[in-house]
């Protein structure tokens, strides 16, 4: 008897085991405990194993020769934005590692700056640029093949070479009877005079003719 009872629980513990393992599959137990499904397409040598929670915290740094890790997104296209972490999960989800073929940076300056990496496709953000300053002279800016970029626009698409620009300074200095006279500014020595440079001015009882060089007047404009 006591044989027969010990085996009956033996089978309803087995039971009960087999009904906890099989949870992920069960939608009842599934939306209560609220864990779900996580998995990950690294396309790379390193494989991520899928597990269950109801939030990631953040993932493994993943490495790929001659490629860039760009995000990891929730669509094989990459559409839309990069996933940030902590990422809650509101039901199965995969997540797929973004890579960029490598590119390099090299700059030639008069600095010692080592070449950056970057990911083929991307723009040049300020973040690749390194801040010059020189006393005596203006920067005018990087330079590739002798046409100035801009870089926030340029799309990297190989390695590139960055060539620095400088100017001799020159002041741009204000003088005016009405209004408030902006502060000087520093420019190049063969560079257009912007329309950021030449502001209209607004004083009571008067309306703004132009800025003058001498007799000669100067008309606001953005070349």
């Amino acid at each position: 008897m006591k044989r027969k009872f010990k085996k009956s629980v033996i089978m309803i513990f087995s039971l009960v085991f087999v009904l906890f393992l099989s949870a992920c599959q069960n939608p009842f137990l599934v939306k209560a405990t609220k864990l779900y499904n996580a998995n990950f397409e690294t396309n790379c040598d390193t494989k991520i194993a899928s597990y269950r929670t109801n939030e990631i915290e953040s993932i493994q740094e993943l490495t790929k020769t001659d490629y860039i890790f760009d995000g990891w997104y929730t669509n094989a296209a990459f559409e839309g934005s990069p996933v940030s972490f902590p990422y809650e999960l509101t039901e199965d989800t995969t997540f797929y590692a973004k890579w960029l073929e490598k590119c390099e940076i090299h700059y030639k300056t008069s600095y010692n700056i080592a070449p950056t990496v970057i990911g083929k496709g991307k723009k040049i953000s300020s973040e690749y640029l390194p801040v010059l300053s020189n006393n005596d002279y203006y920067f005018d800016g990087w330079y590739i093949e002798d046409v100035r970029i801009e870089p926030e626009k340029y799309v990297v698409n190989g390695n590139i070479t960055l060539v620095e620009r400088w100017l001799e300074k020159c002041e741009i200095s204000y003088k005016t009877e009405q209004g408030n006279a902006p502060a000087s500014v520093t420019t190049g020595i063969g560079k257009t005079i912007t329309f950021d440079q030449l502001p209209e001015l607004t004083s009571d009882g008067y309306s703004f003719e132009g800025w003058y060089i001498g007799t000669w007047s100067m008309e606001i404009n953005g070349t």
